[in-house]
């Protein structure tokens, strides 16, 4: 019987779980999912639902006449109800006095962040605000950088941003990061970037935002599209995080 393979889970996506059972005969074999929640010794029974799924097996017969199969659990994955549980694979044959298990340890959940710029026009300044959305664990980095002629993306001075953060119900953290951006009142272009860094990344999200005269446009290989813009009461307000 082997290990149980779990592939890296990730909020809101779709993980299957496998165990393959070999070198047994006759083919009367009994498996079963059980789980386990977080912080809790209990088990409970894997039964079909919307939530999870059990294939039939795949059973194949070897040159030696015993037989090899792949149990498999299908489950679309959430952080609030998944991360720290665990899973165990259960397997009972003739030949056994008691059923094998194998089990999958505390399971590990991932949100990726999803990032989101938006320009809310105050009668004091104009900021833009990175959206950071769904991405656990809660520790993630957002900075700002503005772009010059001669050195290239500055970082801009921890004073020119704020953030705020909260919890999700689904368990994910959120945040909204503002940045007192300054926009040209002639024709020159300026340009500002903003980099996201979390765990759940192999590379930074960056976003390129150009400050016309016009407005601001988020830069893209097909061109620019304009930030969508919103009034001050119309900006996303968020609750800290104690």
């Amino acid at each position: 019987m082997s290990d149980i393979s779990v592939p890296r889970l990730l909020h809101g996506k779709e993980a299957k779980l496998q165990c393959t059972i070999s070198g047994y005969f006759p083919d009367h074999l009994l498996v079963n999912w059980l789980r386990r929640e977080a912080g809790k010794p209990d088990l409970f029974p894997v039964s079909p639902s919307d939530k999870y799924k059990l294939p039939v097996m795949d059973v194949t017969r070897q040159e030696d006449q015993t037989f090899t199969c792949t149990a498999s659990l299908i489950y679309t994955v959430s952080q609030k109800t998944d991360h720290g549980s665990e899973f165990i694979c259960q397997v009972g044959h003739p030949s056994l006095e008691r059923p094998l298990e194998k089990r999958t340890g505390e399971l590990d959940v991932e949100g990726i962040p999803v990032v989101n710029v938006i320009h809310v026009d105050t009668v004091s300044n104009d900021c833009l605000v990175a959206e950071v959305k769904g991405y656990y664990p809660g520790k993630t980095k957002v900075t700002w950088s503005r772009r010059s002629r001669t050195r290239g993306y500055e970082p801009c001075p921890l004073s020119d941003a704020d953030m705020e953060v909260k919890e999700n119900e689904d368990g994910t953290v959120s945040l909204s990061s503002r940045f007192k951006a300054t926009k040209p009142i002639t024709s020159n272009e300026l340009q500002y970037k903003v980099s996201v860094e979390h765990k759940s990344l192999e590379c930074l999200i960056e976003t390129d935002i150009s400050a016309q005269k016009e407005g601001y446009f988020i830069i893209e290989k097909e061109g620019k599209r304009p930030v969508q813009k919103l009034k001050a009461e119309e900006s996303p307000s968020l609750t800290k995080r104690s």
